[in-house]
């Protein structure tokens, strides 16, 4: 009879064990579906918010939007990360400006700048450095 109830428990367990397996794998290829479904609905239907047509809006009116609103300097809200932002080279707030608010790729900046994407590279890191020293020495005063 123990012989019987261990050959039971062996069972049940090699079960457990096959269903806790089944579940897992069913839940990891579920997973990557809906991660393809989300991204192909996103591709479909991607939110644009700033492809104006021409008409609705003057050559005039066009550059003092990009130059105000859509400026990195204007969407920051930490007083000092401002200030220091204020304190990097014109070139490393454009370069970080076309990566972070017009999400461009280090090589269409590099082509609109006329430079290498190595140059872009090494500017935006190093303005980002600058600007992390800048909060961290201001929080340790």
């Amino acid at each position: 009879m123990l012989e019987h109830k261990g050959t039971t428990n062996s069972i049940k367990a090699d079960l457990e064990k096959k269903f806790v397996s089944y579940i897992s794998t069913l839940l990891h290829f579920n997973s990557i579906n809906f991660d393809k479904k989300i991204r192909k609905h996103n591709e479909r239907y991607a939110l644009v918010l700033d492809d104006m047509e021409e008409s609705y809006i003057g050559y005039e009116d066009e550059k003092l939007l990009e130059l105000n609103s859509y400026r990195l300097e204007n969407q920051i809200s930490d007083p000092n990360l401002h200030k220091f932002f204020l304190k990097l080279s014109e070139r490393e707030k454009e370069i970080l400006n076309f990566t972070f608010v017009e999400e461009k790729k280090d090589t269409e900046i590099a082509e609109k700048l006329g430079v290498s994407q190595q140059s872009v590279s090494k500017t935006r890191k190093n303005a980002l450095k600058k600007l992390r020293n800048f909060l961290t020495k201001e929080r340790s005063e």
